[in-house]
C-alpha cells in the first residue's frame, strides 16, 4: 500500500503536477489499485480481529480456516464485480488537482449512488465491526487473570489488539470523511458547506486517505519491534549482519589461502618423490594387511 502512495507523493512534491497520473491508463490503474489495497487490507484487519476475539471470548472454539478462505474470496469477487459494472456505466479515471491523486467518475446519476454507497459499505462495515471486535477482546484481555502458561498467547493477542488499535486510529479520518462527502453529496450540492472551506476540500482527502495510511504503515514496526521478542533480536541481529560477514569473509579467504598454500606444497613434493611415495605407501598397506590376517 505504501509503494502505491508513491505517485501522489511525487505529485505533492510538485506542486500537485499530475507527474504519471498524466496519463489515463495509468489514473485508471492507479484507481483501481489503490482501492483494491486499501478495502482489502480493512477486510483482512476485520478478520483477523474477530477470529483473535473468538479465540479470547470461547477459547474452545475451532475456527474453521477454510471457511475465512471462502470469505476472503467471497469478497474478492464482490470487487471484481463491482469493477465489471463500472464499465456497464461507463465509468472514466482522472487526475483531480485538489486531491493530488485519481479518481473514477461517470455521468450517470444511477452509477454515482451506487458507487457512494458501496464505497460506505467496504469501508465502514468492516471498521464498524473490526472496533466492536476490539471492545470485547480488550475488555476480556485486561480483566482476566493469566496463568504463567498462558502468558505467551496473551501477550500475543494483546499485541494483535494494539495493532488493531492503531490501524483504527488511523482509518477513522478516511472513514469519517466518506460519510461526510456521502451525505454532501446526496443532501447537498458538492461541495456544500462541509468541503467549502480551504482544508476540506483540498487537504482533508489526501490527509486522510494517504497520510495517515502512510503512518500507520509506519507505526506498524514500531509495535512489532517493543511487542515481539522474536522481531527485535531479528533486527538487532540484521544491524549488526555486515560486520559480522565482513569477518566471516576475512576469516574465510585466509582459510583458502592457507589451504592452496599447503595443497601447492603437497602437490610440489608428491612430483619430486612420486615414485618413493608410492613404494613407502605400497609397504605400509602390505604390512598392515600381514597383521590384520
Amino acid at each position: 500500500t505504501c509503494i502505491a502512495h508513491s505517485p501522489v507523493a511525487f505529485s505533492l512534491l510538485d506542486y500537485r503536477h499530475p507527474g504519471a497520473f498524466s496519463s489515463e491508463e495509468f489514473c485508471c490503474f492507479w484507481t483501481i489499485l489503490f482501492e483494491y489495497l486499501q478495502v482489502t487490507s480493512i477486510f483482512l484487519v476485520m478478520l483477523m480481529s474477530v477470529t483473535r476475539a473468538l479465540a479470547i471470548r470461547i477459547p474452545f472454539y475451532q475456527i474453521n480456516r477454510r471457511a475465512l478462505i471462502w470469505v476472503y474470496l467471497g469478497f474478492a469477487f464482490s470487487l471484481i464485480f463491482e469493477s465489471g459494472i463500472r464499465h456497464v456505466f461507463g465509468v472514466f479515471y482522472m487526475y483531480i488537482i485538489d486531491l493530488a491523486y485519481s479518481v473514477k467518475g461517470s455521468d450517470n446519476k444511477i452509477w454515482s449512488l451506487f458507487s457512494n454507497i458501496i464505497n460506505t459499505i467496504n469501508i465502514g462495515v468492516p471498521s464498524i465491526i473490526t472496533f466492536i471486535s476490539f471492545i470485547l477482546s480488550a475488555n476480556k484481555l485486561f480483566r482476566q487473570r493469566v496463568p504463567p502458561s498462558k502468558e505467551l498467547a496473551h501477550r500475543a493477542s494483546v499485541t494483535i489488539a494494539i495493532f488493531t488499535a492503531v490501524f483504527m486510529a488511523c482509518n477513522i479520518p478516511f472513514l469519517g470523511n466518506t460519510i461526510l462527502f456521502v451525505i454532501s453529496r446526496e443532501l447537498y450540492s458538492y461541495p456544500g458547506h462541509i468541503y467549502s472551506s480551504k482544508f476540506m476540500y483540498s487537504y482533508s482527502w489526501v490527509t486522510s486517505k494517504v497520510l495517515f495510511v502512510v503512518i500507520n504503515a509506519t507505526l506498524n514496526p514500531i509495535v512489532y519491534f517493543t511487542r515481539m521478542s522474536g522481531f527485535s533480536t531479528w533486527t538487532v541481529k540484521l544491524d549488526d549482519e555486515p560486520a559480522a560477514c565482513a569477518k566471516s569473509n576475512v576469516r574465510d579467504r585466509s582459510f583458502l589461502n592457507i589451504s592452496n598454500e599447503k595443497r601447492g606444497v603437497d602437490m610440489l613434493e608428491l612430483k619430486e618423490n612420486g615414485p618413493q611415495l608410492h613404494s613407502s605407501y605400497s609397504t605400509t598397506n602390505t604390512r598392515n594387511i600381514v597383521r590384520t590376517v
